[in-house]
């Protein structure tokens, strides 16, 4: 018996795509920032690589979309996972956008166990939750935004904490809602956190958030291994 997930409904995975775009795009916006501040000019060569790389990204992204959307069903099958390279890719991607924005990015990885389940969904749902640590950094203070993901044989534990703006404690149970934005965000789409928690639904998994303004925020997300070897 195969292993399925259900993939998001059309408009669901529209959002989706279009918000995960937005990655390798920051990512170059990051480096032009970093050139116009003049520093380290001798490495522009370097940085023009990474562009170009960004750029290879969302092409690839792009592809990813229409092939896609060429499917007639509506069930993708489970892979094997490997969170050291999906925590990898993720945190490349948004490097410089990070860089730009003095924030230190890092993860720690903990898995022995075969883990199964989507990968492009899950690597969604973390380049979500690091842009917005990234987004929401507290500007005063030295800023780090950390994955943690930890693997056993029945679910995934990954956690994103931040030492950024906080989020208001009477807002934390609207911030999954389509749209919602705070007022001080006129750039938010509102999407981000609805994306997370929707395709969460998809896969099975639970998210919940703790936050203290001013102290930083920390998400915990558990999914559940679709793998029918780790059940046995």
């Amino acid at each position: 018996m195969k292993s399925e997930i259900r993939m998001p409904e059309p408009n669901m995975f529209t959002y989706t795509v279009a918000h995960d775009l937005r990655a390798p795009l920051m990512s170059v916006k990051g480096l032009i920032d970093i050139m116009r501040r003049g520093e380290q000019t001798r490495h522009l060569d370097h940085y023009f690589n990474m562009m170009e790389q960004s750029v290879d990204k969302m092409s690839q992204s792009i592809d990813h979309i229409l092939d896609q959307s060429k499917e007639d069903h509506a069930v993708v099958n489970a892979q094997p996972i490997d969170f050291r390279k999906l925590a990898k890719e993720s945190t490349e991607s948004l490097l410089y956008f990070a860089a730009s924005q003095n924030v230190q990015l890092d993860f720690l990885v903990e898995q022995k166990q075969v883990f199964c389940s989507n990968p492009n969904l899950i690597l969604s749902i973390i380049n979500n939750l690091l842009s917005n640590a990234i987004r929401y950094r507290d500007a005063t203070k030295i800023s780090f935004a950390f994955l943690h993901v930890i693997v056993d044989r029945k679910q995934a534990k990954i956690s994103v904490k931040d030492n950024g703006i906080g989020i208001e404690e009477d807002l934390q149970d609207k911030i999954f809602d389509k749209f919602f934005r705070v007022k001080d965000d006129p750039q938010g789409t509102g999407l981000g956190l609805f994306i997370v928690k929707s395709t969460l639904d998809n896969l099975g998994g639970t998210v919940e958030v703790q936050s203290t303004i001013g102290e930083g925020t920390k998400f915990v997300i558990r999914l559940p291994n679709v793998n029918p070897m780790s059940l046995s």
